[in-house]
């Protein structure tokens, strides 16, 4: 079995999860692509923290909460940036 994990844009944008990810969160990976992380309190999540209680809203409306690790992504694409949240469970 894979640690859940999705992958963010620097929108931070959900452009990638894994199997375990949609399990974890109870969502079809179709449900929750494109979709954009926040804080539980409403604000951009922090990059590299230790732990970031995270909150999104599925493409048919349902909150979901969890929360997540979250590390920078190093590539050569000019002005990108992403992010590799691994979830906990």
């Amino acid at each position: 079995p894979y640690s859940p994990a999705l992958i963010c844009n620097n929108h931070h944008q959900i452009i990638w999860l894994n199997q375990s990810a949609c399990e974890e969160l109870g969502q079809p990976s179709y449900q929750l692509l494109a979709c954009k992380l926040n804080n539980q309190n409403g604000t951009p999540p922090e990059q590299d923290s230790a732990t970031n209680s995270l909150q999104c809203k599925s493409l048919n409306g349902l909150s979901i909460n969890f929360d997540a690790q979250a590390k920078d992504i190093h590539t050569n694409a000019p002005k990108q940036r992403f992010f590799l949240y691994q979830l906990e469970v």
